[in-house]
């Protein structure tokens, strides 16, 4: 195996491993024997004739894995040699191209954004129908799912749809949670991420009475508040950007939105002004907008009033934007 085709970052359970850096003939024989075969468990072919390539980004939680996968075309087999491998897991795919998934007699093909379930102790067959290939995937133990699940095995191979609010929450969650972006720094934080992991997964698959009423206090809560909060952040300079706005995108309302920042023992508005002066900080501290008027920041920072935002900002950062930004040109 080639350097570099391997990057461990321990501290976040994170394996990556690319291609990229091996000979060309070395690339199918070293995925499919040391990563296919070891870490997906599954008997992989290329299912086309352009240079093989692949990467993977494996997270692991307690009870919990992430994969991300960007391959060449492939056909790959769970056969009976990979069943004994002593895990009882619940495997939910999520592409971004076209894909099909055939198991116990069913088979689904699902378009990009949509998702299905499968189980890892009856053989199945997996196929990408795109030239690149991109999947997300969450390995989840049966023994903890299936208590939340009507029927978990009714719901496997089933098409989830794209629209559907849980899928759609689970993506932005667990997107969150590969970018760092969520607290894991103790394994109670782990649990409580990992838990709301498995309420999304089940409000997905469909959950039964009781979990869909604790997960709709719990994890979709907890989803959706982490994918406004990106919306937020996608945003901030919209100074008209208000709870009436995001209620709608999000489909909730205002007083929804209210309530899951008081949780957090904060309000909506310190957290947009918060964020808003977060990015103003790292704009007029960057080299690169130097030439920038404190003005313009102040509207590209999403205040439209340049008043109110040098009061706000003296009042959080101990100095004047101007000061700041002195300061910072000095140090360079």
């Amino acid at each position: 195996m080639g350097r570099g085709a391997t990057e461990l970052n321990a501290d976040a359970g994170t394996v990556r491993f690319s291609t990229d850096s091996l000979a060309e003939r070395e690339r199918l024989p070293t995925w499919r024997e040391f990563y296919a075969r070891k870490l997906l468990r599954l008997d992989w072919e290329p299912s086309s004739d352009l240079p093989f390539k692949a990467q993977v980004s494996v997270q692991t939680l307690p009870g919990l894995g992430v994969y991300t996968t960007v391959c060449s075309p492939f056909r790959a087999r769970l056969t009976r040699e990979f069943l004994d491998g002593g895990r009882d897991s619940i495997f939910l795919v999520l592409p971004a191209s076209r894909y099909v998934v055939a198991q116990a007699g069913r088979e689904v093909e699902l378009a990009s954004g949509e998702a299905t379930a499968m189980s890892n102790r009856d053989p199945a067959l997996v196929a990408s129908m795109s030239a690149a290939d991109r999947r997300l995937g969450l390995y989840v133990p049966r023994a903890r799912l299936a208590p939340l699940v009507r029927d978990i095995d009714a719901a496997l191979v089933r098409r989830i749809p794209a629209s559907a609010e849980p899928l759609r929450l689970l993506k932005g969650y667990v997107a969150m949670l590969q970018r760092g972006r969520l607290a894991l720094a103790t394994p109670e934080l782990q649990h409580v991420a990992v838990s709301h992991v498995y309420d999304l997964v089940a409000a997905a698959l469909g959950a039964t009475r009781d979990a869909a009423d604790a997960a709709a206090g719990r994890g979709l809560a907890a989803a959706r508040l982490v994918a406004i909060k990106a919306d937020i952040l996608k945003n901030l300079s919209d100074s008209a950007l208000s709870l009436t706005t995001l209620g709608k995108r999000h489909c909730v309302t205002p007083r929804y939105i209210r309530a899951m920042f008081e949780r957090e023992g904060t309000n909506f508005s310190d957290y947009i002004r918060e964020q808003r002066l977060a990015r103003a900080f790292r704009l007029l501290t960057s080299a690169g907008r130097a030439h920038l008027l404190i003005s313009t920041i102040a509207y590209e920072a999403g205040f439209g009033d340049v008043s109110n935002f040098n009061r706000a900002f003296r009042r959080l950062y101990g100095a004047s934007p101007s000061q700041l930004r002195n300061g910072a040109a000095a140090d360079r």
